[in-house]
């Protein structure tokens, strides 16, 4: 994960943002729209409907162009829906079971494909303890653990981190129930698309990672759930973000064009490395 919309550039392109240089960074400005290939088109292409639902402003980060330009039929603005930076996820959970249901509703038996951000979960992690609910009123790290301890600066961050995190759990897990207890062949797929920052004290907690990876301050965490088998499974010790389009096309079942398919030829040699796979040539 690098940021939340280099990470959505990633993903929707099959395109690492590195690759541009510097000027990656501003993907939703100067990439999107020069995007000819994407995997809303790819869906589209096979007979989805592609709609985005977005937590906050459309403006931010130029996201309602952006997602425009990615192939996207409809832009959901959080803003036109009540949906603020502050909105918990229960609160972004009705609009998607709001959403879910009027497009199912239009569309009948067409396939749909929805992105959709959530949002309370990033920074800043600096609401005071006392004003936190129970357990995540106190320090929850405290003394000698692990050696030394955590500061307090770091219990504060991670005492809010996991009370958001309590109700991120409860938001996918509905998700989850409404998709893969449904009718329809759904597939889920649930990314971190950046660790947090804790205002920089992230990079000083040891990270557990494979040793092939580089870089510590890269590796988040994704999820992809199916309620139906699969043709073919696939597993990685790491995977770049990257390569989840072309996956996510595989494991659906949709014929992917030209790029996703050197995509995932990429994916498969490399072992879910892109930049920094061991097989330069």
């Amino acid at each position: 994960g690098g940021g939340t919309w280099t990470s959505e550039f990633a993903l929707l392109t099959g395109l690492n943002h590195n690759t541009f240089g510097e000027a990656g960074l501003y993907a939703p400005y100067n990439l999107a729209p020069l995007t000819t290939t994407s995997l809303p088109r790819v869906l589209k292409a096979a007979g989805y409907r592609a709609i985005a639902i977005y937590p906050m402003n459309g403006t931010f980060i130029n996201a309602r162009n952006a997602y425009a330009f990615y192939g996207f039929d409809k832009f959901y603005d959080g803003e036109d829906y009540g949906l603020s930076w502050e909105s918990p996820d229960s609160d972004l959970v009705q609009v998607f079971d709001r959403i879910y249901a009027e497009e199912k509703a239009k569309i009948g038996k067409q396939p749909l494909f929805v992105m959709m951000l959530t949002l309370r979960q990033h920074g800043p992690h600096m609401t005071p303890l006392d004003k936190l609910p129970p357990p995540y009123d106190k320090p929850l790290f405290p003394g000698k653990f692990p050696p030394k301890g955590l500061d307090e600066w770091l219990n504060i961050n991670l005492g809010n981190y996991l009370q958001r995190l309590e109700g991120s759990d409860a938001a996918i897990t509905h998700i989850e129930k409404t998709l893969l207890d449904g009718p329809r062949p759904a597939l889920l797929f649930h990314f971190g698309d950046h660790q947090p920052s804790f205002d920089g004290a992230i990079r000083s907690l040891e990270k557990k990672m494979p040793s092939t990876v580089n870089d510590p301050n890269f590796i988040t965490y994704f999820m992809l759930k199916t309620n139906y088998k699969p043709a073919q499974t696939y597993r990685y010790d790491a995977m770049d973000l990257s390569f989840a389009g072309s996956l996510i096309l595989d494991i659906a079942g949709v014929k992917k064009d030209d790029m996703f398919q050197a995509n995932a030829l990429m994916r498969d040699r490399c072992g879910g490395y892109y930049l920094d796979c061991a097989n330069r040539p």
